[in-house]
Parts: C-alpha cells; sequence; structure tokens
C-alpha cells in the first residue's frame, strides 16, 4: 500500500493562495492607477475649460492695463520735453522720470 503525501497538496494550496494574493494585489493596483489617471484627466480638461471661458475677460484687461501704461509712456517720452518749463505738467513728467531711473529692474 502506498501512502499519499499530503504535504504536495498543502503546498500547491499555499502557491494557488499567493498566486491568487498577488492577482488581487494587481487588480487593486490597476483599479487605484486607473482612478488616479482618470481624476488628472477630469481634473486637466475642467481646469482648461475654466481657462478658455475666462480669458477673453482677462485678455480685455490686460488690453486695457497695457493701453494706458503705453499711452503714459508715449505721452512721457514724446512730450515730455517739449512741455513748458514752468507747467504743471512738465514739473510733473519731471519727478516720474526721476522716480522711474531709479528703480532697479530685474533682469
Amino acid at each position: 500500500m502506498t501512502k499519499f503525501d499530503y504535504s504536495e497538496i498543502k503546498s500547491s494550496i499555499k502557491d494557488n493562495q499567493i498566486r491568487s494574493n498577488k492577482i488581487k494585489i494587481r487588480k487593486y493596483i490597476l483599479i487605484i492607477l486607473l482612478l488616479f489617471v482618470s481624476l488628472n484627466i477630469y481634473t486637466y480638461f475642467s481646469e482648461y475649460k475654466r481657462y478658455v471661458v475666462n480669458t477673453p475677460d482677462r485678455l480685455q484687461e490686460a488690453r486695457e492695463e497695457f493701453t494706458k501704461a503705453y499711452m503714459f509712456h508715449f505721452v512721457l517720452n514724446s512730450m515730455g520735453e517739449n512741455c513748458p518749463s514752468g507747467s504743471l505738467v512738465y514739473e510733473k513728467i519731471l519727478e516720474i522720470k526721476k522716480e522711474t531711473n531709479n528703480v532697479n529692474y530685474i533682469k
């Protein structure tokens, strides 16, 4: 009569459990990874959509600010020397020029 070796069955059961645990872990990691990627994609597209919707307002504000700054410097550079020396405009322009010359710009 031959004896049946139960150790082989126990080892094969342990191997199967280890394999099944590895498969479960891989599935959970895959699910978490897919959720992470999908959440990032959703966040990116929602922020991009918000940016595109709000851009015209921001561009309009930037254009207005640029125009104000450009016109100020245009007047300052073109009419500054031609203003009568005793006028308040000339004095204000000289004062602003002194202030802007003392500013250290970051390069």
